[in-house]
């Protein structure tokens, strides 16, 4: 069962696997208006505002205990 209160982080020398965050909007915008970021996924992000609002569903999906979406750091 996951600890959906605790941070989940895994590392290595050259990637950094942690929760998403909202302070990820601004990393993630050089790359999210990518379609080929989404091709196997059910999302797909047009723009800035559209990213904020997946950004907060990421985020409430894990405050209600209902997924737990990760962010995949490049180090």
């Amino acid at each position: 069962m996951i600890n959906f209160g605790k941070d989940i982080i895994l590392e290595t020398q050259t990637v950094l696997l942690r929760p998403v965050l909202g302070s990820d909007s601004e990393s993630l915008k050089q790359i999210a208006f990518d379609p080929d970021i989404w091709k196997f996924t059910v999302t797909l992000i047009h723009n800035e505002i559209e990213l904020e609002q997946y950004l907060q569903t990421c985020i409430d999906a894990r405050m209600n205990k209902e997924r737990y979406t990760f962010a995949i750091v490049s180090k």
